[in-house]
């Protein structure tokens, strides 16, 4: 076999540089980092973005500064705030824990207190938080948990997602795509009212490109109007699904290696619960 030539080993050598200089930097960072706990506490604000600033309801991500070595996928956190002279607590499920830092998608409500609130943060500010909340858990690669109970074995994961309810199933599908070693196949069904109202298409999308396979999105909306069905998305609703319906969208085997994660409204899982009995489904967690 001829030598390699110069200018490849020197590409080589710069790429592996460049790989070890950024493992270097998220180490750094972990470790200048806050760890989550139990009692609320202050935490930085590292980077805000707006993912769709016309709507009426935009989705903001905050990625807050905090140690996440010990924190498990699945988990939520809580976050504090003074609030018209009163102090309000709410829950978030993150969309993702990486080295150093805890992302949060915030949906904005006018009016809403806290989401108003947190929409208006910006980089260098505080937030108060405490963590990890919740029973629900993934990890190690194909293993479930709720409290006591364990489910092993698991190779497909179905998804069933209403509006916001994306957020548990960002973070699990971004855990299992980072994950080399894990071969679990997702499936994601993301529910919403119209076109105009589909939530991280375009996020969903780069992460479904970047996962080989492992990841499958399918996006449904209740009230589709002429002209606006589009590759990825179908008109369906869960309130008129029949059981068959709902097995063909997520398109997984009805077998005990197979979870189904389902988070949104009350309305909205409760009908998801009694389709997926209908449909054979004995695994379900719902978020």
């Amino acid at each position: 076999m001829p030598p390699l030539p110069p200018y490849t080993l020197a590409l080589a050598a710069a790429a592996a540089l460049a790989a070890l200089l950024l493992a270097l930097r998220a180490l750094a960072r972990a470790r200048r980092a806050t760890a989550l706990t139990p009692a609320f506490q202050p935490f930085t604000v590292v980077s805000r973005r707006v993912v769709n600033p016309l709507s009426p309801r935009p989705v903001v991500f905050l990625t807050l500064r905090v140690s996440t070595a010990s924190l498990p996928t699945g988990a939520h956190v809580r976050v504090r705030a003074r609030l018209r002279g009163a102090l309000v607590a709410r829950s978030y499920t993150p969309t993702r824990f990486d080295a150093g830092e805890c992302e949060l998608m915030v949906r904005v409500y006018a009016g809403g207190p806290m989401s108003t609130h947190l929409a208006a943060l910006r980089a260098g500010d505080a937030l108060e938080m405490c963590g990890p909340t919740g029973l629900e858990r993934y990890g190690p690669a194909g293993v479930f948990s709720r409290g006591a109970r364990e489910w092993r074995g698991i190779t497909h994961v179905g998804m069933l997602a209403g509006g916001t309810g994306s957020t548990p199933m960002l973070q699990i599908a971004n855990a299992v795509v980072a994950d080399a070693a894990d071969a679990t196949r997702l499936a994601l069904v993301a529910f919403s009212t119209g076109a105009d109202d589909v939530l991280l298409e375009p996020e969903l999308r780069a992460l479904e490109a970047r996962a080989r396979g492992a990841l499958r999105v399918t996006f449904a909306a209740s009230a589709l109007r002429a002209g606006e069905a589009r590759a990825g998305l179908v008109a369906a609703s869960m309130r008129a699904l029949a059981p068959r319906d709902l097995a063909a969208l997520l398109a997984l085997p009805a077998a005990r290696s197979t979870m189904v994660c389902v988070c949104g409204p009350d309305g909205f899982v409760e009908r998801a619960q009694e389709l997926l009995r209908e449909a054979g489904y004995e695994n379900v967690l719902v978020w």
